[in-house]
């Protein structure tokens, strides 16, 4: 059975990315309409720099310290209140 084809972008390290195209297509998962060792602009642009690194230690810090105060929080005794789910609702973009 033939399946409509969609556009794919797989984003990962570069160490790693020959072998993840490799795989994928050796797996019949995609089917790879052009393929080249040469790495594209964009790609050479997606480089990892001291400052990226940084700022991810720092936000991963950050995010445990939120998680450890939730976890020292009481948890809720009730159900939600009414209007809990439209609290979270975000509007469409379009």
């Amino acid at each position: 059975m033939l399946l409509p084809m969609a556009k794919v972008q797989i984003i990962g390290t570069k160490q790693y990315q020959d072998e993840t195209v490799r795989v994928l297509y050796g797996l019949g998962v995609v089917q790879i309409d052009e393929w080249s060792e040469r790495r594209s602009l964009t790609q050479r642009r997606m480089a990892v720099t001291d400052d990226d690194t940084s700022l991810r230690q720092r936000l991963t810090y950050a995010g445990t310290r939120v998680e450890a105060a939730l976890a020292a929080l009481p948890a809720p005794e009730g159900p939600p209140s009414p209007g809990y789910e439209d609290w979270y609702n975000c509007p469409s973009i379009g």
